[in-house]
């Protein structure tokens, strides 16, 4: 067990999320992190944010049944769900994990996000 699953499995999921993103940062190909990422997003109720972290992981793995169907749920109960195509920027572009200006303003972004999830999480 990786310690982004361990800090999942143990409900933190701002700590589970840093490390999940910390481990993309230097491993973007990492198919666990992705799915591990999902897994946070759809804890938290962000089943949009979900599909894409899990669209991603699709991407690595397309012969994946269990994720293609855990994906096409989703997308029943999300309406205004991001289009396939968003899911796997290519790399060097808008990758999140890529480097350069859009990943800083997306780690930014993602920090204030966690920091709500943990002002929201009980004490």
């Amino acid at each position: 067990m990786t310690l982004g699953r361990a800090l999942l499995a143990l409900g933190d999921l701002d700590a589970a999320g840093r490390e999940l993103g910390a481990v993309l940062h230097v491993a973007p190909e990492n198919l666990a992190a992705w799915r591990g990422l999902g897994e946070v997003c759809l804890r938290a109720g962000r089943q949009a944010d979900a599909l894409i972290h899990l669209r991603r992981a699709l991407a690595l793995a397309p012969g994946d049944e269990e994720l293609s169907g855990q994906i096409a749920e989703l997308e029943r109960q999300v309406p205004s769900a991001p289009p396939p195509g968003t899911a796997a920027p290519a790399a060097g572009s808008a990758d999140p994990v890529a480097g350069g200006a859009a990943s800083g303003r997306l780690l930014a972004h993602l920090e204030r996000w966690l920091g709500v999830l943990e002002a929201g999480r009980p004490r």
